[in-house]
């Protein structure tokens, strides 16, 4: 479930999950979703949004997307590894009953729909996400085996501004866990279900922490997740576009 930034999903999202990224330190009290595509004069020099420009230098820029409107996405973790075209992988570490536990997932997808929201403020509201992991490999502990796929529960998604930076926060229903992670092995030494309870938040990749490429790391979920009743850690990065394989989908805060 589960990478690290340079490398992170669920993934999830998760899809993970997913898609308000906004420029640290950031003083505007709202957010406001657009999809990213190709236009003369643009802001960005890529195609996903990630990397800023002088403006009116690149050739992608942002399209708004209406308000009230509900967009269906899907997010992977295909070709988000640095520079390369590799997947990142997904990785989630715990501890129970004094035991390490660390599954890493080499696939990760996730779908759901997102609605910009009239303010004041202007909002970014996530629904009917759901993150699923695939290919995983239990590293620790060992002779230990994880069930497939590794779904999460429907998450929904809310944008947040703190002092410093905006990021996307991923909530489980209320009464049930993000995940349940079931080890299996007639040797392993933990087997069972766990469940993985709490939230995760993510943000964009880029510098200024726009873009279409959400990650998670390790210091932003480690106060907010747990493994069977445990602090647990997740990362994961993830690309966020139109449902159907269609343009790129990001955030930015909007003046009030």
């Amino acid at each position: 479930m589960i990478g690290r930034r340079a490398v992170v999903g669920l993934s999830l999202i998760c899809a993970l999950v997913l898609c308000a990224f906004a420029a640290p330190g950031a003083s505007a009290a709202g957010t406001t979703a657009f999809t990213c595509v190709e236009k003369k004069e643009g802001d960005f020099s890529d195609a996903h949004c990630d990397d800023k420009v002088e403006p009116g230098k690149g050739t992608f820029g942002h399209v708004e997307i209406k308000a009230g409107e509900k967009t269906e996405f899907e997010g992977t973790n295909a070709k988000t590894s640095g520079k390369t075209n590799d997947a990142a992988p997904a990785m989630l570490t715990g501890v129970s009953g004094g035991v390490a536990v660390t599954i890493e997932c080499k696939k990760v997808a996730s779908t759901g729909t997102i609605e910009n929201k009239e303010g004041p403020p202007m909002s970014v509201a996530g629904t009917k996400i759901v993150a699923e992991y695939s290919e995983c490999t239990v590293q620790k502990p060992a002779k230990c085996k994880v069930k497939e796929p590794i779904k999460t529960n429907e998450l929904t998604s809310a944008t947040e501004i703190n002092a410093t930076e905006m990021f996307v926060k991923f909530t489980p229903p209320a009464g049930k866990p993000f995940v349940e992670i079931t080890l299996e092995g007639a040797e392993c030494a933990i087997k069972g279900t766990f469940p993985v309870e709490g939230s995760a938040a993510g943000t964009g990749a880029s510098n200024s922490g726009e873009g279409a490429t959400l990650v998670f790391t390790e210091p932003m979920t480690a106060t907010t997740l747990k493994f069977g009743g445990q602090a647990a850690t997740f990362s994961a990065t993830e690309t966020i576009k139109m449902k159907g394989g269609g343009n790129p989908i990001d955030a930015t805060t909007t003046a009030t």
